[in-house]
């Protein structure tokens, strides 16, 4: 079980730093039309669940008032609307939210439609984002990085309740869509946001950038994740290093030093940036045993239980953001479970690769041969081509599904109580319903 150390400097940065002010709202001759339905007591939502009048609404989107309705939190999916809850129809690449528009609505408890039959395209509503931005003031740590986004959000997120109530990304809703959904839902007494910034082009990263500007910007590092739609890793850092170009005097920039990609890329002038890694010259430096004799940092000492090298570095990114953020010292304390049973690597298909895919499938499966796996689940067709192109088809420990809801029903038949599982897969290859077949097991594995 590896021991990680970080030496944390002696000075850190004013929390009141990161303080925004607020941007008047663009206006545009698209309305949306705010309908309300009926009044519903609010008792069954959260006392910090971010209620929006009508007016602040209406000027949000630059919409017209048709009737009024009481003030309540934003839904954009009818299947998950509460009673007390405004519908927000959303047009979008491949549904339009409008057909939900029906008397149903008013029989789950809806007070009020924020709808709009003329607006061509989803855009238009990213005013109720910028709206919802400007109303708060707290600190918000923007992540992206070709991997590790989702676990590093997580991390952070943990580590700032320590100083108050946070809001973070759900999920792993790191699109346009995904990060105004976010920013729309913001608590109203939350005093930290974190977000994911995910892309797979060129100029999304700024757009998002622009949308949640964030106090601390993060960089994780720049993989082949993308390679898809760009002709090189240079282009895919450039893209990547798009959410540092806005950043203002007093927001911070933190940089995985350890990835010239990303250390390389230029932080504007006056702005403060923190390095970490394990290159010695980084503000937060993380090692894999314990150094002695370093008077001018702070060590702090944790266990990682799970293997991978990839978890103490996203570990010492929180770190760094902690820093950034004022911390004189930051503990991380992770417990160690049971001894596992067995070790089982279950992956979907990565997507976006481009030219590089049937190597970089090639050369994950053959990793994770030579860690040896007791069990290697595969799902897709991208890997089922590696493991034909090593020879590996038919193997007493490799199991292969076409899709992610075939591999769930077969992998609970294989698995153990205190077994150690890694599943990991792009986004489209839906792999959360294998880890919900799992959970489903009540095997006694954590929820998160």
């Amino acid at each position: 079980m590896p021991l990680y150390c970080f030496h944390i400097p002696p000075t850190t940065l004013n929390p009141s730093h990161f303080h925004q002010k607020s941007h008047k709202i663009l206006g545009t001759h698209n309305e949306k039309r705010v309908l309300a339905s009926r009044k519903i007591s609010h008792a069954a939502h959260s006392r910090i669940s971010p209620l929006w009048t009508v007016d602040e609404i209406a000027e949000a989107v630059n919409g017209t008032i048709v009737q009024r309705g009481p003030p309540g939190p934003i839904c954009t999916d009818t299947r998950t609307l509460e009673p007390g809850q405004w519908f927000f129809a959303i047009r979008g690449e491949n549904f339009d939210a409008h057909e939900f528009i029906t008397p149903e609505l008013g029989h789950k408890g809806c007070v009020g439609v924020i709808g709009n039959w003329v607006c061509p395209n989803w855009d238009k509503g990213f005013k109720m984002a910028n709206y919802a931005r400007n109303k708060f003031h707290g600190c918000l740590v923007g992540v992206t990085g070709s991997a590790g986004k989702t676990t590093t959000r997580t991390m952070i997120a943990l580590t700032l309740e320590s100083l108050g109530l946070v809001h973070q990304t759900h999920g792993n809703e790191n699109n346009r869509i995904g990060v105004c959904l976010s920013l729309i839902g913001i608590p109203q007494n939350v005093g930290f946001v974190v977000l994911e910034l995910g892309m797979d082009r060129r100029g999304e990263i700024m757009e998002l950038a622009r949308m949640a500007r964030p106090s601390i910007r993060v960089i994780l590092n720049v993989g082949c994740a993308h390679l898809e739609n760009f002709a090189s890793l240079e282009e895919v850092a450039m893209a990547k290093g798009e959410i540092l170009a806005e950043a203002k005097p007093g927001d911070v920039c933190v940089l995985n030093a350890d990835d010239p990609l990303v250390v390389s890329l230029p932080v504007p002038h006056g702005v403060k940036k923190v390095l970490f890694g394990q290159r010695l010259e980084c503000d937060v430096r993380f090692a894999a045993e314990k150094v002695h004799g370093v008077m001018e940092f702070e060590w702090v000492e944790f266990v990682i239980p799970s293997p991978g090298l990839h978890l103490a570095q996203n570990a010492c990114a929180t770190a760094a953001v902690a820093v950034a953020l004022g911390f004189l010292f930051l503990k991380l304390e992770y417990h160690c479970r049971d001894l596992f049973l067995k070790r089982v690597a279950i992956l979907g298909d990565m997507l976006e690769l481009g030219q590089a895919e049937t190597v970089s499938h090639e050369m994950m499966l053959s990793l994770c041969c030579d860690s040896h796996f007791d069990l290697i689940a595969l799902v897709g067709k991208r890997f089922l081509r590696a493991a034909e192109n090593l020879n590996l088809v038919g193997e007493r420990n490799l199991l292969y599904s076409p899709d992610a809801e075939s591999l769930a029903f077969e992998i609970v038949q294989r698995l153990n109580r205190n077994d150690v599982i890694l599943v990991k897969g792009s986004r489209g290859m839906q792999m959360e319903k294998v880890v919900a077949a799992i959970k489903a097991m009540n095997l006694g594995f954590p929820h998160e």
